[in-house]
Formats: C-alpha cells, structure tokens, sequence
C-alpha cells in the first residue's frame, strides 16, 4: 500500500505543469492574432491620419489669421521671395511668433516636408503634402500636384507634391 501511495504522490507532482509542445502551441495562436491584430489595426496608416489631421487643422488655423490680418491691412501678405514660400518674410518663417495673429506660425508636423504659401496681395493659396495621398478624399487632382503650385515647388522631397491645399474665397488651391 505505501509503495501504490508513494507512486501515485509521483504521479501528481509530474502532472502539474504544461509540456513543451502545449506551450509552443499557445505561443504559436498568440503570434499568429497578434499579427492579425497588427495587420488590422496599420499603425503606419493610423500615423499618416493623425498628421494629415494636423495639416488640415494648421491651414485652417492659417486660413483664419489670416482673413484677420486682410481685415486689418485690406490685402493679404505677399509671400516671401525665397524658396521657402515664408508668410511675410524670412523674419515669420513656418515655427516662428506672428503676433497678434498667431501664437506660432505652424508648420509641418514631419520634418522634411514644409507648408507652401503664394499670395498675390489680394488672394493667397497655402499647400501642403498629405502623406495618404488618393486615400483622402480632400487632395487636389486625386492626389496630384494641384493646380495653383507654381512650377518647380514641392512640399518637401521630390516625391513629395503639395496635393492639399486651402485659399481664399477668391481663389481656388
């Protein structure tokens, strides 16, 4: 009896745990509904949304400073002459204090994109380039370069088109 009792307390203790295969199996289902989760949720595209999001909101914050400042002066500011396509000049570059029309002049969330503005005194037009491209509804020409980019400007890289854009009543991105 002590030796069937002494056996069976062996047995117990062996058969508390999980085996080898039991556990590669679990950890095999895991990765496979975390990839399915990844896959799902496209954290990439989830990033892309929140920074065209931005730029929407900046041009429009943009748009509204700068009907304000045509109040005050009874035209738009002209933009600058330099490449950078500054509002003003080089002294209200994209980053920078315009006081009293904005706290800062916004500027693009990535950092090797920029925000264009071209004004003519009595209309202006500000683009920017929006990284989901023909997946947003709101780009110019599906998604190309649109229409009133002067030739040669981008929003950025090469690659890069300003395929967004906002602007005066008068005028049309």
């Amino acid at each position: 009896m002590k030796k069937n009792l002494k056996s069976y307390i062996l047995h117990l203790t062996y058969k508390k745990g999980f085996t080898l295969v039991e556990l590669l199996l679990v950890m095999a289902v895991l990765g496979v509904l975390a990839t399915a989760l990844i896959t799902l949720i496209n954290p990439l595209a989830q990033f892309q949304r929140t920074r065209d999001s931005q730029r929407k909101n900046d041009l429009a914050q943009l748009r509204r400073a700068l009907e304000q400042y045509y109040n005050d002066f009874n035209s738009y500011p002209a933009n600058s002459t330099d490449s950078n396509y500054y509002i003003l000049d080089a002294t209200h570059a994209w980053g920078t204090p315009w006081t009293p029309y904005m706290d800062l002049i916004p500027k693009d969330p990535v950092t090797t994109q920029k925000y264009r503005f071209v004004s003519t005194g009595q209309s202006y037009m500000i683009y920017a380039h929006l990284e989901r491209g023909i997946n947003d509804s709101q780009v110019c020409n599906g998604g190309a370069v649109c229409s009133g980019v002067p030739a040669g400007v981008t929003c950025g890289g090469a690659a890069d088109v300003c395929n967004y854009g906002v602007s005066s009543s008068n005028a049309s991105p």
